[in-house]
């Protein structure tokens, strides 16, 4: 009975960290903590809940990894080729040039297509340049308009009348501390 980490039990499993603390919390995984209060993982409860451990992946297997498969295809890859040029002899030079014409033809065709896509994004993107020049040249118009506005001056205001003299026969009043009513004039 050894015990692993969950990265080290996620590794050997061939599954991820995230799978392994789920399968704890479904009970389907055993948890160990140890003296140190470290979580671990007894190998044999691992082996019990995903199979066999640690065994070399299978190239083209079912669950076997991306970069496994893509391996093992090129292997077939590799061999179909080497079989090809075995059987081709002399004679097959005729038809490799035949095939590496298709494969020009479809290139072209493929390069052509692509010109194609970056004319068409170049036309949209001076399309929405227009747009945009068009956007910020009306913003433009409306600040200039508000700094016209806010720049007028004031108006002055209109010049008032002569004041009237002070017409000194009627008497100003004050009140005395007394509430007595005295005129001061």
């Amino acid at each position: 009975m050894a015990l692993l980490t969950v990265t080290e039990a996620a590794r050997l499993a061939r599954r991820s960290r995230a799978s392994i603390y789920r399968d704890i919390e479904k009970g389907r995984l055993d948890k160990v903590f140890t003296a140190d209060g470290a979580l671990k993982i007894d190998s044999a409860a691992l082996a019990r809940a995903y199979g066999e451990i640690g065994r070399r992946e299978e190239p083209g297997a079912p669950g076997a990894s991306p970069a496994a498969t893509d391996k093992a295809i090129q292997a077939v890859l590799r061999q179909v080729d080497g079989a090809k040029v075995e059987e081709q002899g002399e004679g097959g030079a005729v038809l490799e040039v035949a095939v590496l014409r298709e494969r020009l033809a479809a290139c072209e065709h493929r390069i052509a297509l692509l010109e194609r896509i970056a004319q068409l994004e170049k036309a949209a993107r001076q399309a929405a340049d227009v747009t945009w020049r068009q956007r910020v040249q009306g913003k433009d118009e409306v600040i200039n308009a508000l700094t016209l506005a806010l720049a007028r001056p004031e108006p002055q205001p209109l010049p008032q009348a002569p004041a009237r003299p002070r017409d000194d026969a009627w008497p100003t009043w004050r009140h005395a501390p007394g509430g007595e009513k005295r005129a001061i004039n």
